[in-house]
């Protein structure tokens, strides 16, 4: 039997997760368990709103693994962390990296691969620094941020983002678009799961940014994402602006350069939040 959960944070639904956590390590080491539990409420989701072969096997095989007792204590682990980032009725939404807590607490990171989670007050005091001088300017403009996280780990750094928005009484939900990748699949399972959970449009892939090489060629689309039609309004946007560069390739006279070779003088539109 693998010895038990002790250290970690206390809260009510905190200790609820913990308790359902401890069932699993009786008969599963608890990297495995936890890793396992990420795999499964991702796969449920990610199946609920794109429904995907591969994933669908994947989550029955995940789950073979387990008793019924323990699928279960699995249920209400998961239900323990829906609670936990249930923001009280009547305030201002204000979230944290929950499972990304969890893993460091518990010490489940993978110290291989020297993995770090930011602190969460860290990412709220990066999220209103940014979204301040960069972000509201463009929400005025087209409606909607959009953010590119290219390693993710369990969200901090959009959560920051998303308390801030909360804060200066925009809304994240409707007003946000993500867009994020990480080598690590449990990062995209805790990421995925969180941010579904939050409400917010998310795209995510399991990429090495610096080769950028994709592990993954299916993304991990919110529900938010998938409901509100965010591919439509980019495909619109696509257009939009493809129809807009035609107009000004008619509307702009033709020059000529030092070596007589006509071309068309066309604004450049660019910016780092510039990801489609």
């Amino acid at each position: 039997m693998d010895k038990k959960v002790t250290n970690a944070p206390t809260s009510e639904h905190i200790n609820d997760f913990l308790k359902g956590l401890d069932k699993l390590c009786y008969r599963h080491n608890g990297f495995n368990a936890f890793s396992d539990f990420l795999a499964l409420s991702a796969l449920d989701i990610s199946n609920a709103v794109n429904p995907n072969e591969d994933r669908q096997q994947q989550y029955q095989k995940t789950l073979g693994k387990y008793n019924g007792e323990e699928q279960n204590a699995m249920a209400e682990m998961l239900s323990a962390l829906v609670w936990e980032m249930t923001p009280p009725k009547g305030t201002t939404p204000r979230y944290y990296d929950v499972l990304g807590d969890l893993l460091g607490n518990l010490e489940l990171h993978d110290a291989w691969k020297a993995q770090f989670f930011t602190p969460q007050v860290v990412s709220d005091f990066c999220g209103l620094m940014t979204f301040g001088e960069k972000l509201e300017p463009e929400i005025k403009k087209r409606g909607y941020v959009k953010m590119h996280e290219p390693c993710i780990g369990g969200g901090s750094m959009v959560i920051g983002l998303v308390n801030a928005m909360f804060q200066k009484g925009y809304n994240p939900c409707k007003q946000l678009l993500v867009v994020a990748y990480d080598i690590d699949i449990r990062c995209i399972y805790m990421s995925y799961i969180q941010l579904s959970l939050m409400g917010i449009p998310v795209i995510l892939q399991q990429r090495d940014t610096l080769t950028l090489q994709s592990h993954d060629n299916a993304y991990w689309i919110t529900p938010a994402f998938a409901f509100d039609d965010w591919a439509g309004k980019l495909l619109f946007e696509q257009k939009v602006r493809k129809f807009k560069d035609i107009l000004i390739e008619f509307e702009n006279p033709v020059v000529a350069d030092q070596n007589h070779t006509a071309k068309f003088q066309t604004p450049v539109e660019t910016g780092q939040l510039s990801l489609f």
